[in-house]
């Protein structure tokens, strides 16, 4: 297996999930409550970690700058990465690329809600809050309800972001 360096590893948890506490929308991942907009840039690190907890076919999550450097990610413990970390790094700035050229259409199209690619090994979800990329991989099996599921809590986690 790769060395990431850049990379932590999580033991998958059984407790993650998303529930209302009264009218205050919280995002639970290991027995922390989060409130909504709790993740903000010094909270990057809980970010990807709760997300890696939402599914247990979660693979790698990872926080993107605007230059397609990875400023946070975690590979799921267990799971072995497809890519070398160059690759990976390489891919991310890609990434970023890709989304300065979808941007140029937002005047006329509308922004980008998320991207989702499928391939025989992996499904890779792309989102697009305002000052990040949230890019992330889970397996290709996981169904599309759950997938759509996902996205949209993602989507409520960085919306801060």
């Amino acid at each position: 297996m790769p060395y990431f360096s850049w990379i932590r590893y999580l033991a998958p948890a059984a407790c993650a999930g998303h529930t209302v506490l009264g009218r205050i929308p919280f995002i639970t991942g290991c027995g922390r409550p989060r409130a909504m907009g709790y993740y903000g840039d010094g909270n990057l690190k809980d970010l990807v970690e709760d997300m890696i907890d939402l599914e247990p076919q979660m693979r790698f999550a990872a926080v993107i700058d605007e230059d397609g450097a990875i400023v946070e990610a975690i590979m799921k413990r267990g799971k072995t990465s497809l890519e070398s970390q160059k690759e990976e790094e390489h891919f991310c700035r890609q990434v970023a690329k890709r989304r300065r050229m979808r941007e140029e259409f937002d005047d006329t199209l509308g922004a980008v809600s998320y991207v989702h690619v499928e391939r025989e090994r992996v499904t890779q979800i792309v989102l697009y809050p305002r000052n990040y990329t949230i890019y992330f991989t889970m397996e290709p099996e996981v169904h599309m309800d759950t997938k759509i599921g996902l996205i949209n809590r993602i989507k409520d986690m960085t919306g801060g972001l």
